[in-house]
């Protein structure tokens, strides 16, 4: 029999996170030890020498090793540099969670940089540690046939089952005409490298990097390497793998809930990888328990899912972002009714409180 004075309300309780298309972390356990040993980092360089036509540009990938949970900022300076040549790190200095940088250098500046062999010597200094590399700089003369290697961009990130892409371009110089031929080294266990074309008679080629379902976590230079008309040159890219991790899917109802009225859901959604996502599917649905003995959660409520227009969704790296920062507009998010039964006696949901259970999915 159906009551038309009875006021029945229930008020929704924060959602679960939600069990998305990434694996679930593992917990890491800290344990402090007297007398540990001094936290400490090392600096690498990578390729070991780069060969330049004087006027144009090359660069190296550097790599910041932390020992023993150092977190210090490391400031990055070069030396040795030849005469009308700067060098540049980007970033600079390296904050204390990050592992690479890269040098990149500029010839002929302020007039003519001299053809020659020059040794950089790359210095990394936190606090009162510091570590230091070496690396060789060849400047050849404009009129000599060259080419050189620019990977774009020279950082990506990767994690299971997963791509990422780099142009690669053959700059060439000196009336260099060969084909180059391209490898790579440097690659972690876990991902693969492709090229297309190989070898590259024109200017540019594609590598795509392919991991399978469990890489080798870490940070890694990787040296690509050009063969061609008796020469070999060389770039390196940074690849970072990390290991994935859920998106989270949070909210509530932002008012009571009354029969038969639609209360839009804000849901907030946490990227926590470096790298930005493309969430393609957010599934919302009640549980059968409430906080009420008696109150049937899936039978007294009912949920319309997001419309299928509003994806996908850009969720930036490292950020959380309600549906309505994303610029989802009220009547295209998910929605929670009370239905209104009228054979069925909702007197135990007055004032209960209703559980939702939320799931989703995402790409890079």
């Amino acid at each position: 029999m159906r009551t038309t004075s009875l006021t029945r309300t229930a008020k929704s309780a924060k959602g679960k996170l939600a069990l998305t298309l990434f694996s679930a972390l593992a917990v890491l356990g800290a344990t402090s030890v007297l007398g540990a040993p001094k936290p400490v980092f090392k600096v690498s360089a990578t390729p070991a020498t780069q060969t330049v036509t004087a006027g144009e540009q090359t660069s190296y990938a550097i790599t910041i090793d932390r020992k023993n949970k150092h977190t210090g900022s490391v400031a990055l300076s070069v030396s040795g540099l030849p005469a009308n040549a700067t060098g540049t790190f980007i970033p600079n200095p390296v904050a204390g969670s990050g592992t690479s940088s890269s040098l990149g250098i500029k010839t002929n500046v302020n007039g003519t940089t001299p053809a020659d062999t020059y040794t950089l010597t790359i210095r990394g200094t936190s606090g009162s540690t510091t570590s230091s590399t070496t690396v060789k700089l060849t400047v050849v003369e404009q009129s000599q046939a060259n080419f050189s290697l620019t990977a774009t961009p020279s950082q990506s990130v990767i994690t299971a089952d997963d791509s990422t892409s780099h142009d690669i371009d053959i700059n060439r110089s000196g009336g260099f005409s060969s084909a180059v031929s391209l490898s790579v080294s440097g690659l972690p266990n876990g991902v693969s490298a492709n090229y297309a074309p190989n070898p590259v008679s024109g200017t540019s080629a594609i590598l795509v990097f392919t991991s399978n379902h469990n890489p080798k976590t870490g940070t890694y230079p990787v040296t690509v390497t050009g063969t061609g008309g008796g020469l070999t040159r060389a770039v390196s890219i940074t690849l970072i793998v990390e290991e994935k991790r859920p998106f989270g899917i949070d909210g509530d109802a932002a008012q009571a809930l009354a029969p038969g009225s639609p209360v839009p859901l804000d849901l907030a959604l946490t990227n926590s990888q470096n790298f930005s996502l493309q969430v393609t599917e957010l599934v919302v649905s009640v549980e059968r328990g409430t906080s009420t003995p008696g109150c049937d959660g899936e039978e007294n409520y009912s949920v319309d899912q997001m419309s299928a227009g509003s994806y996908p969704l850009a969720l930036p790296a490292n950020s959380t972002r309600t549906l309505s920062q994303l610029g989802v507009a009220d009547a295209d998010k998910p929605t929670v009714t009370m239905n209104d039964l009228a054979t069925v006696n909702q007197d135990a949901c007055k004032g209960a409180t209703v559980f939702f259970d939320y799931s989703g999915a995402a790409t890079k």
